[in-house]
Formats: structure tokens, sequence, C-alpha cells
């Protein structure tokens, strides 16, 4: 008979079987184990984090604020204070890992794309600012949802290979004394898990992510320097025409912004998410490196 240790390392390979499934079987390890610290992270992904407890840092998802227009779809707001655009750019997943998954499985919005109800006082002051023809949401990826549940799978497989690695099996579905001794003498806590999320905005070849960026300040020498490099290489971008042509429209309206005495972020800003777009669109290695010179020494 196979441990209770290889079995739940064989279930967290398997993309097929469920997380929140997954979960069930941790947490009977944990219990047996008497660790206390990773039951009580078990059961809160099984159930869901409380407004009173903070979420693990891999729940925190990049959001962005639109209005629906029902011409051209979902569209972003861009915002003059750059504290309240960071501030909305992030939300915590608090959700359990079961009704995550059910998200997932729901095929009823084919572009992937999910809506939060904004906190009504910051709701208030964005419908007092801007005119909008409908009501202002948080819109996040799919990709947001499927980090989370990823980011739970690995930490349990991380976990199950840890306590092997410590000599801790389950034969017979029970723990011997020796192996609950070196459980109780071992601290299991999900950090050792799982590595802190980078704050990088950059999403390569990612459909229909949805991002923020809310930057202070732009450092105009990167900008440029990067906008030397890009038309270098545009012929190896591998762009229609009209593209190329749209890619150099928005840099020169961010040289014109560079160059005015008084420039408007919010328009260096709006044509940067736009240069992203194409340049992610291209898919290829120049466009990668692009990208990664560009918005990971800017941002």
């Amino acid at each position: 008979m196979d441990s209770l240790i290889s079995d739940l390392q064989r279930d967290a390979l398997n993309e097929d079987m469920k997380v929140s499934g997954l979960l069930r079987k941790a947490l009977v390890v944990a219990e047996k184990l008497g660790v206390e610290e990773f039951k009580s992270w078990i059961n809160y992904e099984l159930n869901g984090y409380p407004n009173s407890v903070k979420s693990p840092e891999y729940r925190i998802i990049n959001v962005e604020v639109k209005y629906f227009n029902p011409f051209h779809g979902w569209k972003p707001i861009l915002f003059e204070d750059f504290d309240m655009a960071k501030r909305l750019s992030k939300r915590e997943c608090g959700q359990s890992v079961a009704e995550i998954e059910e998200l997932l499985t729901n095929e009823t919005d084919s572009k992937n794309v999910f809506a939060i109800l904004l906190p009504k006082k910051d709701e208030l002051i964005i419908t007092k600012t801007f005119d909008l023809p409908s009501q202002p949401q948080l819109i996040h990826s799919k990709s947001e949802l499927i980090k989370v549940v990823s980011s739970v799978r690995n930490i349990i497989l991380e976990w199950a290979i840890k306590l092997e690695k410590d000599g801790i099996c389950g034969r017979n579905l029970t723990f011997n004394q020796a192996e609950l001794t070196s459980a109780k003498q071992t601290s299991y806590t999900v950090n050792h898990f799982h590595a802190p999320i980078e704050s990088s905005q950059i999403q390569i070849n990612s459909d229909n992510s949805s991002q923020s960026i809310t930057e202070e300040g732009f450092d105009s020498e990167k900008l440029i320097a990067s906008f030397d490099m890009i038309k270098k290489s545009i012929s190896d971008l591998n762009l229609h025409q009209d593209k190329q042509k749209e890619l150099l429209a928005d840099i020169a309206t961010i040289l014109s912004q560079i160059e005015s005495p008084k420039p408007k972020n919010t328009i260096i800003q709006e044509s940067l998410v736009s240069l992203k777009n194409i340049l992610e669109g291209s898919a290829t290695p120049h466009a990668t490196i692009i990208l990664s010179s560009l918005f990971e020494k800017i941002f």
C-alpha cells in the first residue's frame, strides 16, 4: 500500500484532480500530524477568507477599473489620482477554492474576464468624477484566478515533498510515533512553500489580461532609450503595417508629452498601455525582449 504522503504527491501532480479535493486530503494529513498552522491555512482555502483575515500574497490579484460601453465593450478608466489608481489596481481574493474552481469552469463568459463590484465609497467618487454610461466595476482576467488555484496546488505538493524528506510517510493510513514527533519538531508554515509574488505588470501573450500601470512618474531617459530600441528592431516584430504605424504613433505621442513643459501622465500611461498591447500581439522573441526591457525598467 502506498503511503499517505506519496498519495498526496500523486494527486497534487494530477491536473485532473480538483484542488478543493486535494485540500481535503491534505486536511486529513495535517489533522493526523497535528500541524495546526497548516491545518488552519487549509481550512481557510476550503471555506474562504473572512474580511478579518488577511489573504496570502498569492491571493492578491490584479484588477482594473472599467465601465461597459455598449458599442466597444469594457473600457478602462484612467485616473489623474495615481494613489487611487494604485489602490484600486489590486484586490484580495477571499473566495474558497471550490468557488474559484466553479467560476473557472463556467464557460458563459467567452472573453474570460470577471467583473466585481467596487466598494461603495470608491464607486461614488468615480461616478462623481467621470461621466460614465454605466456602473464602474473592477475587472480581472481568468488567469488571475488560475494563479490562485495553481499556487495552492504547488504549496500542497511542496509540503508533501518536504514531509517525505523529513521521513514522514504515513503507512497504512496512519503515522507512527517517530513521524508525529518529527512533525511537531518541524515548522511547516505556508510561507515556506511559496515564493513572494512580485509586482511586475508584464504579461507576455496573456489573452484578455487586465492591468493598471500606476506609478507616480516616468523616467524619460529610459523611455527614450527603449523607444530607440523599438525603432531599430521594428522590422523584426512581425507586425502588420497598420500596427507598425499605430506603434510609432504611440511613441510619438509619448515623446511629445515628455518634451512638453506640462506633460500629462494620463496620456503617457494610455499610450504605454496601447504600445504594450501591440508588442504582446507580436508574440516574437524581439517583442518579448523589448517588453522586458521597457516595462521592467519603468515599472
